[in-house]
């Protein structure tokens, strides 16, 4: 649990490590066993990096498109200056290396690309299909364009909100079963991978961003992909066997899916020891959450997101959502779409300052700091109950392995 701690507190450090100049205040730490320090400088908005040894690495900054390589806390050169739109979220995002980069030198990024072939910062200066997923060749100096891996949608433009470029995701990682594992924030998309069958307003609804639309190419948002390292879809994806029986540009990207409901997310890692997947969710300006992903994960976003009453998150996500009353008939009327697979389960609402004791995928809500207290000895009994399968079995409906893209959450946490 130390060694989990430890990575955690690391991966929340880890904008303070480099600095372009110097912090106005000193960050604090509460564990002994944790220390800040700088570790490069001369750096402008560094976002993510990649170890090629013990006092090597790539640093991505997320304006200006480079990744730097910095030996010895020294930035030596440029290495790849790619045409970033860095408006909002967008950037250079993400950065991951093959598992066997010592023999192929691939590296992989998470970029937003600039549709005027310069770094700009206009909004509307992406593509649709503007956040991309590339892969890379190094050869010991520079980075060389390989291929093409992935691509997803860039902006927001709907007709009752102004143009955003916010909720991009872009962390990279590597499993230990060699995949790459690409998180996707929602884009402010509201569609089928949002929890909602139609949106509030029924088939026909012009505007996307309350819901709807499959999850074809420009609304394959708020998910974690799971990827061969060429970009197709492996076979033992928890959907496989689903999108190939849809089959078109939806089933395609079904067969590539490994978790969804998710708003958006700056962090994912692996365990080293026990090989399970954690992501860190974001939750606007409070309930961020601290998930175990497993196959076929539904995070529950929109439905399920802690919000104090009377916030303005709080009226938003009342505006996005179906009625109460209507929620349950929207989720059962899609089942007919998808015929022969279990119909859509609503995920049910849960106690604020806990998850399901049952289910990993939502293993906590981080509450304000009213409630800390609360949440600690509900953690601690949680964490007690899950050691006990016996307890859980008969309060869960949450599947070892998902058999279904539309499968249930946790249905014993009202």
């Amino acid at each position: 649990m130390r060694s989990l701690r430890r990575a955690i507190a690391l991966a929340l450090a880890a904008p303070l490590v480099f600095a372009g100049s110097a912090p106005a205040q000193a960050p604090e730490l509460v564990d002994r066993d944790l220390a800040v320090r700088v570790a490069a400088s001369g750096l402008e908005q560094p976002v993510s990096m990649a170890f090629l040894g013990r006092n090597e690495m790539l640093v991505l900054e997320k304006a200006s498109g480079k990744v730097k390589r910095v030996v010895g806390g020294q930035v030596t050169d440029v290495v790849l200056d790619v045409a970033v739109n860095s408006a909002s979220e967008r950037g250079l995002l993400g950065i991951a290396l093959h598992p066997r980069f010592r023999s192929n030198g691939f590296v992989y990024l998470f970029w937003s690309e600039s549709r005027t072939g310069a770094d700009s910062t206009n909004l509307d200066g992406v593509r649709l299909l503007g956040n991309r997923v590339d892969r890379y060749e190094w050869d010991g100096q520079r980075l060389e364009f390989d291929r093409a891996i992935a691509r997803f949608r860039a902006f927001q433009a709907d007709a009752n909100q102004p143009l955003r470029g916010n909720h991009d995701g872009g962390v990279l990682r590597f499993g230990p079963d060699g995949k790459l594992y690409v998180i996707v924030g929602d884009t402010g998309r509201r569609g089928q991978l949002q929890n909602l069958a139609d949106g509030p307003f029924g088939p026909g609804n012009s505007d996307d961003q309350f819901g709807g639309p499959e999850p074809d190419d420009a609304h394959l948002t708020g998910l974690i992909l799971r990827l061969n390292d060429d970009g197709s879809a492996p076979r033992d994806n928890p959907f496989f066997r689903t999108g190939r029986s849809m089959g078109g540009e939806v089933g395609a990207n079904i067969q590539k899916l490994y978790a969804y409901g998710l708003r958006n997310s700056f962090g994912m890692a692996f365990d080293p020891r026990s090989g399970d997947l954690w992501e860190q969710e974001n939750g606007d300006d409070s309930y961020s959450e601290l998930n175990r992903v497993e196959p076929g994960m539904n995070s529950g976003w929109v439905q399920i997101m802690g919000r104090p009453r009377g916030s303005a998150t709080s009226a938003r996500s009342r505006r996005i959502r179906p009625r109460r009353s209507r929620s349950r008939r929207t989720a059962t009327s899609v089942s007919s779409r998808f015929a022969g697979h279990r119909p859509i389960s609503r995920p049910r609402r849960r106690r604020r300052w806990s998850g399901c004791s049952c289910s990993p995928a939502r293993a906590s809500v981080i509450p304000s700091s009213a409630g800390a207290s609360r949440w600690r000895r509900a953690a601690s009994a949680s964490s007690t109950a899950r050691r006990s399968a016996a307890s859980t079995a008969a309060t869960c409906s949450w599947p070892a392995r998902a058999t279904s893209w539309r499968a249930a959450t946790c249905s014993g946490s009202s």
